[in-house]
């Protein structure tokens, strides 16, 4: 499933909305300053047309994120995120950075006729971990084999997924 999704993997995104996710080894929820250490952090983005691209990075910080946005947006693209410092500097590289403050209950606003906002990566983080949610727990090892299905199932939402195993599994199949 992971090959597949790096192959599908979205490349030269003109419009896109990033954000990153948190999975920790507790079921109860702490406000971001009192997360216990551990914990595991997944980076996404979602193009104009819903396309999805989810990875788990070592820490969010520029160093692990801008490689990803390198790989998956064309130089000139247009970039929404939310106002974290990692994502300070995008616009010196050459892409157009629009950004929504989270922490002042700003989620969106018009510019020149034009949303700026962070609502389908969100809305994707939202529908991931309720998936996840019915299994009652995954392994830490085995999260990026979910999150890669996942993105793989969001992304052929349409698509009649049986026929697409089928086509794979033929092309390459399990030995």
């Amino acid at each position: 499933m992971v090959v597949m999704v790096e192959q599908e993997k979205m490349r030269n995104a003109d419009f896109v909305q990033m954000d990153e996710t948190y999975f920790t080894k507790t079921k109860e929820y702490f406000p971001k300053w009192k997360l216990p250490h551990e914990e595991i952090v997944v980076f996404g983005c979602i193009d104009s047309a819903g396309r999805v691209y989810a990875k788990i990075v070592p820490k969010c910080r520029k160093e692990h994120i801008f490689p990803i946005i390198f790989e998956v947006c064309a130089l000139d693209a247009t970039i929404y995120t939310d106002s974290a410092a990692m994502y300070k500097g995008l616009s010196k590289l050459g892409y157009k950075h629009h950004s929504v403050n989270h922490s002042s209950m700003e989620f969106s606003r018009y510019e020149n006729g034009v949303c700026i906002t962070t609502n389908r990566i969100e809305g994707y983080w939202g529908w991931l971990k309720v998936r996840l949610a019915k299994f009652r727990g995954v392994k830490w090892d085995n999260l990026d084999v979910h999150i890669a299905e996942s993105v793989w199932r969001y992304n052929h939402r349409q698509d009649d997924i049986y026929k697409l195993l089928l086509k794979e599994f033929r092309a390459r199949p399990l030995s």
